[in-house]
């Protein structure tokens, strides 16, 4: 029975496929690698250097935050002079950050998020934010990911839940399936002895 176990955990852990693993970074211990400026002088978002990746995995670096700018640096050098109310109008810029990721080294990452325009007539345009989920799955014939954001963000790192792998969990499985075998064999092994001495008492 025990070489029966033996030979099924053998067969049974060799077929098995090699699974994807999942890893959980957390950015802000990781040095950027560059800087994106966009088209404005509204802070500079972080480019994280390229990590090393087999296709299938999963790379969990949590989420940012990003919440559009108003540029006014680059809206005063797009002003213009309307002669109708005789006054010069600075035009509402605003800056849309974008998260962006690569799978591919030879193509750094880029994040263009763009600038939308408002005329200077206008009331001042609200300024949104959005939450990116930064969990990415690598592509079939890709081994690298590289991640990168435009403008200043909230970032927050991956949480981590203490879940096993799947494979610790077959781990276990098989473990009480051995052990109920080895009970098994041991209460047929006393069995033998007893049905033994009830023969020799008769």
């Amino acid at each position: 029975m025990k070489r029966i176990l033996l030979i099924a955990a053998l067969c049974l852990f060799g077929s098995l496929p090699a699974k994807a693993t999942t890893y959980y970074i957390d950015l802000s211990t990781i040095a950027p690698a560059g800087y994106y400026f966009g088209p404005c002088y509204c802070g500079g978002g972080p480019m994280f250097p390229a990590m090393a990746a087999n296709p299938g995995d999963v790379f969990d670096f949590g989420s940012v935050t990003l919440k559009q700018v108003f540029d006014d640096h680059t809206a005063f050098h797009n002003r213009w002079y309307d002669q109708g109310t005789m006054q010069w109008i600075t035009p509402w810029l605003v800056y849309i950050p974008e998260v962006a990721v690569s799978f591919d080294p030879s193509r750094p990452v880029y994040p263009t998020g763009g600038v939308r325009y408002y005329s200077g007539l206008d009331p001042a345009p609200t300024l949104t934010s959005r939450t990116w989920d930064l969990e990415y799955v690598v592509p079939d014939g890709m081994h690298s990911i590289q991640i990168a954001w435009s403008g200043n963000g909230v970032y927050t790192a991956p949480q981590v839940a203490a879940v096993p792998e799947p494979s610790t969990w077959l781990m276990m499985l098989f473990g009480f399936a051995a052990l109920a075998g080895l009970l098994q064999l041991q209460h047929a092994g006393r069995s033998v002895v007893i049905d033994r001495e009830s023969l020799a008492i008769g």
